[in-house]
Order: structure tokens, then sequence, then C-alpha cells
């Protein structure tokens, strides 16, 4: 975990500092991408923010980014927890507790989120994620 924070932290270091990320043109860049992304879905249940640097090296315009990661993480976040239910986690409490609570807020989130995306600027946006993305990492 300390590798996955320390690598969120060293992108928004390297966002802050506003340095250009390479842009992803071949077809290799987004199955390496796409590999890591799923490798950090396994290890740390985590594979948004690697699809989020991926979006910023293809110039996705935002609303093609949200719809992007809407349609990324809830095939990811259901494959995940059929994982979690196939290895034996059916009856686990702490697990379900953890729906329990993930559900509501990702749906909450996404209101949030659809509302304010229509309502703030994107560069403010762009200055303000750095706060939450570093806090969490």
């Amino acid at each position: 975990e300390r590798v996955l924070g320390s690598l969120i932290v060293l992108y928004v270091l390297y966002s802050l500092a506003e340095l250009k990320l390479p842009e992803i043109t071949a077809q290799w860049q987004t199955i390496a991408t796409g590999l890591f992304a799923g490798v950090m879905v396994g290890a740390f249940n985590i594979g948004g923010p690697w699809i989020a640097i991926y979006g910023q090296c293809r110039k996705w315009k935002p609303e093609r980014f949200a719809s992007n990661m809407n349609t990324y993480q809830t095939p990811t976040c259901m494959f995940a927890l059929s994982i979690h239910v196939f290895r034996g986690a059916l009856y686990n409490k702490a697990l379900w507790w953890y729906i329990t609570l993930a559900v509501p807020g990702m749906l909450l989130g996404a209101r949030i989120g659809d509302y304010t995306s229509k309502r703030i600027n994107i560069i403010r946006f762009s200055e303000f994620r750095w706060g939450p993305i570093t806090l969490r990492s």
C-alpha cells in the first residue's frame, strides 16, 4: 500500500510541477496501461488512478473522461466483488458492511459530480482535485 500511495503522490507532484504527460497513441501503450490497472485492481482494489492518468495521456475531454471512468469503474468493481465472493467472503460481515457504505457513497458521489461538473470551471477543478487525491494516498 505504501508503494501505491507513493506512486500517486509522485503523480500529484509531477502534475503540480505542470509537467506534461506523454501522449498515448500506440495500441501497445493502451494494452500496457490496461494490464497495469488490472494488476493494481487485483493487488489493491484500486485501478482508477491509472485509468485517469491514461485519460490525461489520451487528452480526453471532461465529458468523455467522466463517461469512461463510470464505464470502467462499474464492471471493475463488480468483478472485484465477485472475486471476493468466489474466494469465500460471501459471509464476511466486513465486506458487506463496506458494500453497504460504498454503494450509497458511489451513487451520491456520481450525483454530486454530475451537478458540480456543470457549474465548475475546468481549470479550477484541475487545481482542486490534487488535494483529495493526495490525502487519499
